[in-house]
């Protein structure tokens, strides 16, 4: 508070936004700055980016920290700041459209899963739980600088409730696969738990020799595979895009075909 001296009328502390000085070389005013939280407060625009940001890194720390606890070294470092720049792509503050963004992301890019051959999965709900397959489609090429006769896949699968709670996850892994037989199928079933919401699927694969992984970071790959939402707002916004994308390829495609009836005409 600011206090009066004796003697000719002078301030001399705070005074509303101001604070008066009165000190060994003159006397003089100072604005308090405004703090940022005070900014914040104050501006709506301000405060849903801020929520926002928050809102967004909360769900990089849990994915970042779940794939990291299963990637181990094969995690790129630079992999958390990858995931936040995929989710500001999406407009929308809603966590599974957020979560969509990651679908087909790789967890290290210079050593992608496309290195240990090609696999179809396809996730059910089945209510109670996930049921997942993995077909493997081909086998991966017998690379000269690796010494390996089989390889192995893990799935990950991530949930989240819609109470906001921490998100669940669940590892289960393949029967070691030799490079030199047939085509398999394997099954899953993964836990469901109650009201989940969100879900994310990250497949692992590494090479082993004499079912003994190799555990180098060539040897290895993992990505986001595969990623849902049960929420029917969610749900409505994705289907509404859908069309507007099929209606705008429509579009494109009859480009062509109009510029050359308008040729002919010309």
């Amino acid at each position: 508070m600011a206090k009066v001296n004796r003697g000719p009328v002078t301030l001399s502390g705070k005074l509303g936004q101001e604070v008066h000085v009165d000190g060994r070389y003159g006397r003089y005013v100072r604005r308090i700055a405004q703090g940022s939280s005070q900014r914040v407060k104050k501006n709506p625009e301000m405060r849903r980016q801020h929520q926002r940001t928050a809102f967004l890194n909360e769900i990089s720390s849990e994915v970042n920290h779940i794939v990291h606890l299963h990637a181990r070294e094969l995690k790129s470092s630079a992999f958390y700041h990858a995931v936040q720049k995929k989710l500001r792509k999406e407009p929308q503050n809603m966590k599974g459209l957020l979560l969509m963004q990651l679908k087909g992301m790789e967890v290290h890019p210079a050593y992608p899963l496309s290195t240990l051959g090609d696999s179809r999965i396809t996730v059910t709900n089945n209510g109670e739980s996930f049921g997942i397959q993995l077909e493997i489609l081909f086998h991966p090429r017998k690379r000269r600088n690796l010494n390996a006769n089989c390889y192995q896949y893990d799935l990950v699968l991530i949930t989240w409730t819609k109470y906001g709670d921490k998100a669940h996850y669940e590892q289960q892994y393949t029967d070691w696969i030799y490079l030199n037989e047939g085509r398999v199928t394997f099954e899953f079933l993964f836990d469901k738990p109650r009201d989940t919401m969100h879900w994310v699927l990250c497949q692992r694969g590494q090479f082993g020799l004499a079912e003994v992984e190799i555990g180098t970071l060539a040897s290895q790959g993992m990505r986001i595979v595969d990623v849902g939402t049960f929420d029917k707002n969610e749900l409505a916004i994705l289907e509404a895009r859908l069309r507007e994308q099929k209606e705008l390829d429509r579009k494109r495609a009859m480009q062509p075909e109009v510029k050359r009836v308008v040729g002919r005409r010309g």
